[in-house]
């Protein structure tokens, strides 16, 4: 019994509540503009309650409200908008069509400008899939994700891409004769008198905006394009100021914390410059091919210092430093903005090799004969010093 009288008081408040909205007032009607077109999804409510919505396709409405005084509100963007108060009664139903007016008032023009990210891997992707040539992309984003240091370590993880010595650069395998390299999409200075090379080492990792390869020829590119092109663009303007700094150190296998032989060095060694210790004697020759007489050899020989026994140091991990420092300034209209870098490297490497000497081969026997062949241990310190100072304007959005 317990069940159905809670059944029926439920059915009774149900009804009761279908019978109070049945008894509340409504209005109903139309919303056209001054030629009689009927205007959808303008917004009809009853400020004092809330209800109303938008009308439909052919202007109309029509909702529910609680009696008593309420103000029908009618808007729409790009016209006047309109009210009707009312006293409302229980059931009573209302009509009523709104005719909107035009707003003549001109709407004040809104600018809004932003300047295309390309340092990051969703825009060198993209710059690469609309690119109708053979592309490959380095982004300054990737770049942070990396220890490289310098360009030349960027480069060489590019499929295809190998830089020797730092300057020369072979794509695809062919020799650095057919490769050119563009920085801001202008040839970069060759750092040789007669073959082209670019010294990659000198700009920091973390300078780069991007670094594009060309692998296939195309209108847009320089018509000397045999066998690729390299496009380096450092960063311009910054999106603020800032000042970062970066230290890194890795263990190199083999090489870390293992006794490493050098000969003598000066005081700043350890910065990468020779502040003399390393120059040759004043009278020394600059072609001792051209030098016959023998006691003149000997002479310079003698002038050199005897120090052939190596010395022995700890060999630490691999350390890199750099300083960043970037301002975004405003001279007048004029956009300014400066990036200074100082970076530094300082790695020793320990590589067992070896070497082979051979006399003219022996046809007879149809065997190479050795003059002499040991192992050897090679240890080699790599210290590089390098700094940017980069300044970009922008006159106005053309220039």
């Amino acid at each position: 019994m317990t069940f159905f009288r809670q059944q029926i008081t439920l059915f009774t408040i149900l009804l009761f509540g279908v019978a109070a909205h049945a008894q509340q007032p409504s209005i109903s009607g139309k919303v056209v503009d001054v030629n009689g077109q009927p205007i959808p999804f303008a917004n009809v409510v009853a400020i004092e309650h809330g209800t109303g919505g938008a009308t439909d396709l052919d202007g109309n409405y029509k909702f529910s409200f609680p009696d008593g005084k309420v103000t029908i509100f009618c808007s729409f963007v790009g016209y006047i908008n309109d009210t009707v108060t009312i006293q409302a009664k229980k059931g009573e139903q209302y009509k009523k069509d709104f005719i909107l007016l035009e707003n003549n008032n001109n709407l004040s023009e809104v600018q809004v400008i932003a300047y295309r990210k390309t340092n990051t891997e969703v825009a060198v992707i993209r710059e690469v899939m609309e690119s109708k040539q053979i592309v490959n992309a380095v982004s300054a984003e990737m770049i942070e994700k990396t220890q490289d240091s310098d360009a030349s370590e960027v480069v060489r993880r590019i499929p295809g891409v190998t830089v020797v010595g730092n300057n020369f650069i072979m794509i695809r395998g062919l020799s650095e004769r057919y490769n050119n390299v563009m920085l801001h999409d202008v040839f970069a200075p060759s750092m040789e008198t007669d073959v082209k090379s670019f010294a990659f080492d000198i700009i920091p990792s973390n300078m780069i905006d991007r670094i594009m390869i060309y692998k296939s020829p195309a209108p847009e590119i320089t018509g000397e394009f045999a066998g690729g092109v390299v496009k380096i663009y450092t960063k311009s303007i910054p999106d603020s100021t800032f000042t970062s700094v970066s230290l890194s150190s890795t263990y190199r296998n083999g090489s870390s914390f293992k006794n490493f032989k050098q000969p003598q060095r000066s005081n700043w060694h350890w910065t990468g410059f020779n502040d003399g210790f390393n120059d040759l004697p004043a009278n020394f020759s600059m072609n001792l091919l051209q030098e016959n007489d023998p006691d003149r050899l000997t002479e310079f020989g003698r002038s050199l210092p005897n120090t052939w026994v190596p010395r022995e140091t700890n060999s630490l991990t691999d350390m890199s430093v750099s300083i960043t420092h970037a301002r975004k300034m405003k001279w007048g209209k004029v956009d300014v903005g400066n990036i200074s870098a100082v970076t530094y490297s300082n790695n020793k490497t320990i590589f067992q090799s070896e070497r082979s000497d051979y006399n003219a081969y022996d046809f007879t026997n149809d065997r190479s004969q050795f003059i002499y062949t040991f192992d050897d241990e090679i240890h080699t310190q790599n210290i590089r010093t390098g700094f940017l100072h980069n300044w970009a304007f922008r006159l106005n959005n053309n220039n």
